[in-house]
């Protein structure tokens, strides 16, 4: 084998690892989980301490946030209460809704105008003064979920790096409603809920001393390879 094949070996040898360790990496997901609340009409926060990306580790890339809401139970009952009486019909539903808050926390999923919610709705016929209806939500069992995600602009990446923590809030409420024309009388009971909240960094890490060492060492045996086939082709003209 040739001394410039040799150095090519080298250099193949030398390179290969180090670009298989040099990839975008994912810390693993910081998950957080409310458990059952009632949010009430007045609704409840529940705070989550989320740790900052360590610096150290490389480069941010992406941040992402992914939040889920499950409800269940609860009620929500009309009354028809036209005088004189008269048919009433419309409808009802049993809702709750949630968002993120925080300084941290990017959109849609801080969204005030457009929260996440779960629940459900079904239509009412009263026939006569003092008809009722009522809908009832889920058991425990078998909630009703909503989900979303949203990236964080590059730009506020500067938010989530350093050390400690910072702080998002999870707040939910109840929103029973009834939709209708007539006189109707609403009441509800408390619908159970629980927020989950996953916060993923992915990030280019940082050469370790061990893979730096291996480019010096790839980048020497290039320049030596370039050095002999420049003194060999010298010596191809002078022949």
């Amino acid at each position: 084998m040739t001394t410039v094949r040799r150095c090519a070996l080298l250099v193949i040898v030398a390179v290969l690892p180090v670009a298989g360790l040099l990839h975008a990496a994912i810390l693993p997901p910081q998950s957080f989980d409310t458990g059952t609340v009632l949010p009430g009409a007045g609704g409840t926060t529940v705070n989550f301490n989320v740790a900052k990306f360590d610096t150290s580790l490389g480069v941010l890339t992406r941040v992402t946030f992914s939040m889920t809401l499950q409800t269940w139970g609860g009620h929500y009952t009309v009354v028809n209460a036209t005088v004189p009486s008269a048919p009433v019909t419309g409808t009802m539903g049993v809702r709750i809704d949630a968002l993120l808050v925080g300084d941290n926390v990017p959109d849609p999923l801080g969204n005030l105008i457009d929260p996440l919610f779960a629940g459900q709705t079904t239509s009412f016929n009263l026939q006569a003064n003092g008809d009722s209806d009522s809908l009832y939500g889920p058991d425990a069992g078998s909630p009703i979920s909503a989900n979303r995600s949203a990236d964080v602009s590059s730009s506020d990446f500067y938010l989530y790096e350093g050390v400690g923590t910072y702080t998002v809030s999870f707040f939910s409420e109840e929103g029973s409603f009834h939709d209708t024309e007539g006189a109707v009388n609403g009441s509800f009971g408390a619908a159970s809920a629980r927020g989950l909240l996953t916060v993923t960094y992915e990030y280019e890490p940082i050469p370790e001393p061990t893979t730096m060492a291996l480019f010096t060492l790839g980048g020497v045996v290039l320049a030596v390879r370039r050095r002999i086939v420049r003194r060999s082709r010298s010596r191809e003209t002078v022949a």
